[in-house]
């Protein structure tokens, strides 16, 4: 049974092979942004001069700043970013960004050297492929799920030793067969599928929510949309939003079911690319959505390091 523990994670994240940064002017229009992030495929854009950062803009600020995206026109990215962002040096460690992620729930931090020169970013993504390095033969007992029936949950029924045999400070590969239903959670908004796209961006401001699923009669998902879809398929294409929300929703997206393991979800989303996987009941109806920054939450508080700020 591989087991790892926090002192695999005192690695400099200098050390570590992570994106470069693509850093824009703030003056850019908003909507210049969008089609740049959607040309790159990625979800936050820093912001500053000559390698000083003195914002950044995500997905996330689409629905944090709605209310002026809905309001006023010629938007720049310095009108929605957010100014002097949390930085972490390049000296610090991968355990000390999964602490501040989790803790604070960020899904990017930028990374600064001695000079306070921006040199990369890391993400949750990068966080839990490095841990899923470790597990990598374990991992692959897992498939990818694109079809949910009731027959679906059938790996490894046995009862998993983990809870049992589980030290604080230390992860075992059989982490992976934990429940889903103990690592989603109810951070979304249902909508109707009449819905426009003006009424869903204002629904998930209202709720502080980064999903909607799309719902048909009330119970039938059809389809989910996410703050990257509002930002890949809407603003970067500068669709009307009075359009409806079935134009843009990924309609009849892959589920899960709450019985369904953290294996299976993560062999989904690097798989299909996704952030965001419904998990529904054995009725087949949504009840929660498990996604990145839930499994960070949840491998920050099986490390013990959640909540536990020791890096300045």
């Amino acid at each position: 049974m591989k087991i790892i523990t926090k002192e695999d994670f005192q690695v400099p994240l200098s050390t570590l092979k992570l994106p470069k940064i693509i850093m824009s002017n703030p003056e850019m229009p908003f909507l210049e942004a969008a089609s740049l992030m959607f040309e790159k495929k990625i979800g936050s854009l820093v912001l500053g001069r000559d390698e000083k950062i003195s914002g950044i803009f995500t997905e996330r600020d689409i629905i944090k700043c709605a209310n002026d995206i809905l309001d006023k026109n010629n938007l720049t990215v310095e009108d929605l970013m957010t100014a002097n962002p949390f930085t972490i040096r390049d000296d610090a460690t991968l355990l000390d960004a999964i602490s501040i992620m989790s803790s604070r729930e960020f899904r990017h931090i930028p990374i600064v050297d001695d000079s306070g020169n921006v040199v990369s970013i890391i993400s949750i993504k990068d966080i839990l492929k490095y841990l899923l390095s470790f597990f990598e033969d374990f991992f692959s007992r897992f498939e990818p799920i694109d079809f949910w029936s009731k027959d679906s949950v059938n790996l490894q029924e046995d009862a998993s030793l983990y809870d049992l045999e589980k030290k604080k400070g230390s992860l075992r590969e059989d982490v992976l067969y934990t429940n889903l239903k103990r690592v989603g959670s109810t951070n979304f908004s249902f909508v109707s599928h009449t819905f426009t796209i003006k009424e869903v961006l204002e629904r998930l401001h209202l709720k502080s929510h980064s999903v909607a699923l799309v719902t048909e009669y009330e119970t039938e998902l059809a389809g989910i949309l996410t703050e990257r879809d509002l930002l890949f398929k809407v603003f970067s294409q500068d669709v009307d939003l009075n359009a409806c929300v079935t134009s843009v929703m990924t309609a009849n997206p892959h589920v899960l079911s709450v019985e369904n393991k953290l294996g299976h979800a993560l062999k989904n989303m690097f798989t299909y690319h996704y952030r965001n996987i419904p998990l529904i009941n054995a009725e087949g109806y949504p009840t929660s959505v498990v996604n990145l920054l839930d499994m960070l939450i949840f491998i920050g508080n099986e490390l013990g390091v959640r909540n536990v700020l020791q890096y300045l």
